[in-house]
């Protein structure tokens, strides 16, 4: 009887534990329970992968830049050490749309920061800004390869893309492009303008059905590149957010469905990659050269055929229609029309 009594026991034992195991194999811990939704499901899912971009302003003249390995300008092996800063308002929602959104997606953009803060190039990396050959004549403009661009972009965030998706806006216009502003017998000055969004959703909301989204669209990166030609390297690089407007990325938070959207607007003091000394560089003689904002104006009017329109002072509108006989036309904008933000 006693021995009995010790075998049921020893079983009752047995099964108990056996039963914890697979309780604790089986049940989900708290930290991996399924979160709520982070928006509420309406309409069906939304489909961005057969979305046109809208069409560039991009003449035969525009040629390829450069699609080899390292340009012969480059001729020095030497590397470049490129410093990446992010700085904004981290509590300026405030200030924009995003108070209609979850709190968590919320965070997401007021907490992104800098992926990579110090990254070494070689030619072979600056190589992707120039032209298929060395440029002699100021203006001359060319486009970029896009792919080549990307690790740059990454020095921020780990998922940029030169295709803009975001939703709620036309998608586009896409591209990079690059104009000889200065040159003179020992450098080249090139600025360019490269348009680029992030895909900021975090890995953990990547498997759900449909997929949600989050999109951090800058205006666009402006950027100068000087070459010393005869030491056939880089001497100075920059690209950056350009700042002069109160907000310069555009945000766009979607529920994966066709009816689930809200966007919002950030002001970023500084977002830029940067390398070598610009005193010196803006201290150089150039023998031909075209102001700064000129060269960036050309480079606007390829993303944008509506830069070609002449645009007159609304204070002389009234005196140019009566001297040519015309109609007004006015256009009231509620924010930029030549950059990502709108």
């Amino acid at each position: 009887m006693g021995r009995t009594l010790v075998y049921v026991l020893v079983s009752v034992i047995l099964l108990s534990g056996i039963g914890i195991c697979a309780f604790l194999i089986l049940a989900k811990p708290a930290w991996q329970e399924e979160e709520p939704p982070l928006f509420e499901a309406k309409g069906t899912a939304c489909d961005l992968s057969e979305r046109v971009p809208v069409l560039l302003n991009r003449g035969p003249e525009i040629k390829d830049g450069f699609r080899g390995d390292v340009h012969p300008m480059l001729r020095s092996p030497g590397e470049m050490k490129v410093a990446a800063a992010w700085k904004f308002d981290k509590s300026q929602e405030t200030d924009t749309a995003f108070p209609l959104a979850p709190r968590k997606l919320q965070e997401i953009l007021l907490n992104l920061a800098v992926a990579v803060p110090t990254k070494t190039y070689t030619a072979r990396d600056f190589s992707a800004f120039l032209p298929a050959e060395e440029p002699q004549e100021v203006g001359q403009t060319w486009a970029l390869d896009s792919d080549k661009l990307i690790d740059f972009l990454k020095q921020f965030h780990p998922a940029p893309s030169m295709h803009l998706l975001a939703r709620g806006r036309r998608a586009g216009p896409d591209g990079a492009f690059a104009t000889l502003r200065a040159i003179s017998p020992t450098h080249i000055d090139i600025v360019f303008r490269v348009h680029a969004e992030y895909d900021v959703m975090p890995a953990q909301y990547k498997d759900r059905l449909p997929m949600p989204g989050a999109w951090y669209s800058p205006s666009s990166f402006l950027g100068r590149l000087v070459i010393d030609r005869e030491a056939g390297a880089v001497e100075y690089f920059r690209l950056a957010l350009p700042n002069d407007d109160r907000h310069n990325v555009h945000c766009t938070l979607s529920n994966g469905f066709d009816e689930g959207e809200v966007h919002g607007w950030m002001r970023i003091e500084r977002m830029e990659l940067v390398a070598g000394n610009k005193a010196r560089v803006d201290g150089l003689t150039w023998t031909n050269e075209m102001a700064a904002t000129d060269a960036q104006s050309r480079l606007t009017k390829i993303f944008y055929r509506f830069k070609d329109i002449d645009w007159v002072p609304f204070e002389k509108a009234e005196e140019i229609a009566r001297q040519k006989k015309k109609p007004i036309f006015v256009v009231v904008a509620m924010g930029s029309l030549d950059n990502q933000t709108c």
